[in-house]
């Protein structure tokens, strides 16, 4: 509370120098948010606040500012602390209260998590001392949520780093790189021989393959090795070998050409015929 305040109302112009708020619209929005209403106006028009409204707002403001001031680092401060904007951008960006853009916050909209700044200092010292991945690099990377389990099945354990803030995982950047190259690889190989169920019966116009329809008409389903279980074959267990389907899709056009060369020729004939009769009759 701020001494000396022996008013029992303050003007706004006052209230806005206490608060040290210089533009007018930040005040407007201040006292909205805290539902702080004037008591009175004068002559001119001014604006008079309560003095218990006064020392509440100042309250707000100065645990407000402390509370940030503790907790959390500005951008710049992040900046010169040694962490990158990518981390920042990770370290809770938090909006910071209109009430408590004072002094060094004067012209600072949002404020960084220091707890998680510090996280990120210590993960770039390791980092730069190792050739490790971090689990969330790790999960970008292959885009799977639940990374260990997609590591451990491909035999990829990780290592186990010891710092002051606790135990972390990390991963060895040549064995993942390894990894992803080889997925690459077996994804490519999938991508451009096979289809899925959803693509063959787009091809097919039919709501489902049946099992009939894929025994009679020899067309060939591999199990897709987990690696490759990504993208398109994200959700699918088995594909069509893209062959097959088109040697059935080829084979499907050369029958239908020819039953409607036997259709044609069937109605030619039948004219011939007709004519031959109607030649008899006259």
């Amino acid at each position: 509370m701020i001494k000396d305040m022996d008013k029992e109302m303050y003007p706004r112009y006052e209230l806005s120098k206490l608060l040290n708020i210089t533009y007018s619209t930040k005040l407007v929005k201040i006292l909205n948010e805290y539902n702080i209403n004037p008591i009175s106006k004068d002559t001119r028009n001014i604006e008079y606040y309560k003095k218990s409204d006064t020392e509440k707002l100042l309250k707000i403001q100065s645990e407000l500012y402390e509370y940030y001031q503790t907790n959390f680092v500005t951008y710049n401060e992040g900046i010169r602390l040694g962490v990158s904007a990518h981390s920042l951008s990770l370290s809770n960006p938090t909006e910071l209260p209109i009430i408590a853009r004072v002094k060094k916050y004067c012209n600072i909209r949002t404020v960084y998590e220091k707890r998680l700044v510090n996280v990120a200092l210590e993960r770039k010292a390791l980092l730069n001392n190792t050739s490790y991945y971090t689990r969330r690099e790790v999960s970008l990377l292959f885009k799977v949520v639940c990374i260990e389990r997609f590591l451990k099945s491909n035999n990829v354990e990780p290592i186990i780093i010891n710092s002051k803030s606790g135990s972390y995982n990390r991963w060895d950047k040549n064995e993942i790189d390894s990894l992803f190259k080889r997925r690459e690889k077996l994804y490519n190989y999938y991508d451009q021989n096979h289809l899925t169920y959803k693509e063959v019966s787009k091809l097919l116009n039919v709501k489902m393959v049946s099992s009939y329809t894929i025994k009679s008409n020899g067309l060939i389903l591999d199990e897709l090795p987990s690696l490759a279980k990504f993208n398109r074959f994200k959700k699918t267990k088995v594909a069509f070998r893209k062959s097959s389907i088109d040697k059935y899709l080829k084979a499907k056009k050369e029958k239908g050409e020819k039953r409607q060369e036997a259709k044609g020729k069937k109605k030619y004939l039948n004219l011939k015929d007709r004519k031959v009769k109607e030649r008899i009759l006259f």
